[in-house]
């Protein structure tokens, strides 16, 4: 028995399902380079100048732009 075979809705979910989960992985491992660009960042910085901002604004925004979609 093939469930694809009749169903037009079984049929996108066994097609739409595993591309929906590679964008997903696609996009949390995005996010988690992003996440370990920050720390790396965070923590080269951190045993220079303490007056120097730790990084540029936008890269939180873009990390967590990236990593909110990827958790829900």
């Amino acid at each position: 028995m093939d469930p694809t075979g009749h169903d037009a809705f079984a049929r996108a979910l066994a097609y739409g399902h595993p591309t929906l989960m590679l964008a997903a992985l696609a996009l949390a491992g995005l996010a988690l380079r992003a996440g370990v660009g920050l720390r790396r960042t965070r923590l080269r910085q951190a045993s220079r100048e303490p007056e120097v901002p730790l990084h540029e604004p936008g890269l939180v925004q873009r990390h967590l732009r990236l990593a909110r979609p990827a958790v829900v």
